[in-house]
């Protein structure tokens, strides 16, 4: 009978470390979640002069808009771009404060508006931040 009770309490030992091994692993893949999702995401809308309709940007010679922004630290980031006749997209950007400008760029690369400033806006871990919808005016373009 004493041989029973110590099986017992060896199967019972052991059920309980594979139910901590078990916690510890999910545990290990909510750590890889949270790396997963370092970064944030900044979603972006413009228009031109209040429309987003099919061939307005042809219309306006704009192919491109592009965004030029600079960290908390003042380093720039690299430009990034979308097609013009999206009206809206979205960039993977590091936790951290940012401002800049937008600008609406022809088929060659060349500016066809004025830059738009960008408020200041915050990105945080694992988030999308919305900005106001950047419109460029008429009378911004070249």
């Amino acid at each position: 009978m004493f041989a029973s009770r110590s099986l017992l309490s060896f199967e019972l030992a052991a059920k309980v470390v594979a139910m901590g091994v078990a916690g510890l692993v999910s545990g290990c893949v909510v750590s890889t979640r949270d790396t997963y999702l370092s970064d944030g995401t900044l979603n972006v809308d413009w228009n031109i002069n209040g429309s987003y309709g099919p061939g307005v940007c042809a219309q306006y010679g704009a192919a491109t808009f592009s965004l030029d922004l600079v960290d908390g630290a003042g380093r720039s980031l690299s430009r990034m771009t979308a097609p013009c006749d999206v009206f809206t997209t979205s960039f993977t950007l590091a936790p951290d404060r940012y401002t800049g400008f937008a600008t609406l760029l022809d088929a060659n690369g060349a500016a066809r508006t004025t830059s738009a400033p960008l408020p200041d806006f915050g990105v945080d871990r694992g988030y999308g931040t919305e900005i106001p919808v950047v419109n460029f005016p008429a009378s911004s373009f070249k």
